[in-house]
């Protein structure tokens, strides 16, 4: 390169405009080519320092998926109880509504779930199977006053169309029509209906 060469550039560290002698000068002088080096420098060291300290932070893992601190919570959502089951989120919802598990409705979308009521499922007093075996054992239909109309679980225990149609499913319940009518023998339902008042008192 000529040392003839007058360039006017500005300092990369100063901002201060110059003359340079080759089209490649960055900084005005000596004094800001070292401090631009120190400072290259210092960036250089934090950028190692913060390098080396993420490596030590462990990755993020979400609540929902992290089983060891789902156990730790009291309340769980929906989601995270199916992980812990690891089920569909769709048997949640109905083991909430036939009351094996013991849930809150914060708001829409909002249930939180006791997390000892899971860990109950597995002492609790009602064996699903064993009622489930016992109701098919009903073949005939009892004497009505031995029953109740769906309308009476509506309104007398305050069940939904939902729950009941659930509890029905899941506890093989029979049912029997009497003209537009549809009755549930009372021998089947209420020790289930037990379970859900006495649930419902615990919590």
């Amino acid at each position: 390169m000529s040392s003839n060469l007058k360039i006017r550039r500005i300092c990369e560290h100063c901002g201060h405009e110059f003359i340079a002698k080759t089209t490649v000068t960055r900084y005005c002088g000596d004094n800001c080519a070292k401090k631009a080096y120190k400072l290259r420098g210092r960036k250089l060291q934090m950028t190692d320092s913060n390098s080396e300290s993420l490596s030590f932070i462990p990755s993020r893992v979400k609540t929902s998926d992290n089983y060891f601190e789902l156990k730790t919570f009291d309340y769980l959502t929906v989601k995270e109880s199916a992980k812990m089951l690891k089920c569909d989120p769709r048997t949640i919802y109905n083991m909430i509504s036939v009351g094996k598990l013991k849930a809150i409705n914060l708001a829409e979308r909002k249930i939180r779930i006791l997390k000892k009521s899971i860990d109950d499922l597995f002492d609790d007093p009602v064996n699903i199977e064993e009622v489930r075996n016992r109701n098919s054992l009903i073949t005939k239909c009892p004497p009505l006053k031995d029953c109740y109309s769906i309308g009476e679980l509506l309104n007398d225990f305050k069940l939904s169309n939902y729950t009941i149609k659930n509890l029905i499913e899941t506890f093989n319940i029979p049912k029997y029509s009497k003209g537009k009518f549809v009755f549930i023998p009372k021998k089947a339902i209420d020790p289930i209906l037990m379970n859900l008042i006495e649930q419902s008192q615990e919590f």
